[in-house]
């Protein structure tokens, strides 16, 4: 058996987001996985190469042709691309690789799981020093109309001195509304990530969104839970507290000022409970809010505090504001968005006010129409998504700003629509 190796991988993950794939792939894949349960390996050979091929980042069909290959006694070179794999994509493919029949016989001649143990303490290196976000890619959209087609995405980090996305959970793929939305949420000290899904909302008078959860173990990938929010939530909040995961929603139906509705994600699903709000938060909304909170009254105001004094306070009357505050502590620096659905004439609006937290007032102030996502990341960079561009601030108290690769965001495909029109 090989030795897995003090660095199994020369680097992890991409430098940029996989394409979509062409149905013609799809086709080919498919027709292959056909030939291979029927015993036919050769043909299911030249299949999944043909949608490789046509697709060059279709990973499931690369690891379909290593099963082939292995299925025909090449164990070797059917290595040799599951190593591959497990180095680009760990939380895809490190289940596959420990147990799929098919590559039984790798497994007998080298050491897969201490392969996959070496490539995950790389992997959680990786982790700490990265940048949560999602890498998506929306496929063309039907003919049908709407204002969109299946979104396949996947909550990853982006290591910005590298230029790369290494993935935190396995790819996830919403065939169902018009305008699907993915947003993910790390919880590092538990090695775990969120990711939120929902099909979004184009249809008038649709304000209701099933929003779907996943709870994915980092950096191997083992679906720890599942489940979907019930009822018609025209916000969710996902966030961390002391017992793991909590999720907070607020009703379509519930009456102005009523309390949200907690639960408690764990393995049985989402669980009632009293629990008392946890700190931070993605919060997916009609049209795709993503606000990471300190502290927010997201109708009335938004505080920043440091070490329990308020240090700033944004506040507003117009019950349509919505507000999110961040700060990074260490660089001494805060932000506060306050965010304006509009209405069904007027856009919508936003202004991001960075605050020097050692003066305690506004530095710089941003302001824009649209949706806009925003973050201070592990890196101290402010991270602003408007429509599908993300753009990385170095320094976030001065306007200059590099556009990050297409296909990488704080949350997936945003729409600029209002649900409510």
């Amino acid at each position: 058996m090989t030795a897995s190796g003090a660095d199994p991988c020369g680097t992890l993950g991409r430098t940029s987001v996989p394409e979509v794939v062409t149905p013609q792939a799809r086709c080919a894949n498919r027709d292959a996985l056909v030939a291979h349960d029927r015993g036919d390996h050769v043909e299911a050979l030249a299949g999944f190469v043909r949608a490789s091929a046509l697709t060059p980042s279709y990973d499931i069909a690369r690891f379909n042709e290593a099963c082939a290959l292995a299925k025909l006694g090449r164990v070797d070179e059917a290595w040799g691309i599951v190593r591959t794999l497990l180095c680009v994509d760990l939380p895809s493919f490190a289940q596959r690789a420990l147990h799929d029949p098919d590559l039984e016989a790798v497994r007998a001649r080298h050491d897969v799981s201490g392969f996959v143990a070496s490539v995950a303490g790389r992997y959680r290196e990786t982790v700490r020093v990265g940048v949560p976000l999602v890498a998506y890619r929306a496929e063309p959209v039907p003919e049908t109309g709407g204002f969109g087609g299946p979104l396949t995405a996947q909550a990853g980090v982006w290591l910005h001195s590298e230029g790369r996305f290494v993935p935190l959970s396995p790819s996830v793929r919403v065939d169902s509304g018009d305008a699907p939305i993915v947003a993910p949420l790390l919880d590092l000290p538990r090695e775990q990530v969120v990711v939120v899904t929902t099909p979004g909302s184009g249809a008038e008078g649709d304000v209701g969104i099933t929003t779907r959860l996943r709870l994915f173990s980092v950096p191997t990938g083992e679906l720890l839970a599942e489940a979907r929010v019930p009822g018609e939530p025209v916000v969710t909040e996902v966030g961390w507290g002391a017992g793991g995961v909590t999720v907070r929603v607020v009703d379509a139906q519930s009456s102005v000022g009523s309390p949200p509705r907690v639960y408690r994600l764990d393995r049985s699903g989402l669980v009632p409970t009293a629990a008392s709000p946890t700190p931070t938060f993605v919060r997916v909304g009609p049209i795709g809010w993503w606000l990471r909170t300190e502290t927010s009254t997201p109708r009335s105001s938004s505080r920043i505090t440091l070490n329990g004094v308020p240090v700033f306070t944004h506040r507003s009357d117009d019950r349509r504001l919505h507000h999110g505050a961040w700060i990074d502590e260490a660089r001494r620096v805060g932000l506060v968005l306050a965010a304006d659905w509009g209405d069904c004439v007027a856009p919508d609006q936003y202004t991001l006010a960075v605050v020097d937290l050692a003066m305690g007032r506004v530095v710089r102030e941003v302001r824009g129409r649209g949706q806009v996502h925003v973050m201070l990341g592990a890196d101290g960079a402010l991270y602003l998504q408007r429509g599908e561009e993300l753009l990385r601030f170095a320094d976030p108290r001065v306007d200059v700003s590099e556009t990050l690769p297409s296909g990488l965001g704080i949350t997936s495909r945003p729409i600029d629509v209002n649900p409510h029109c």
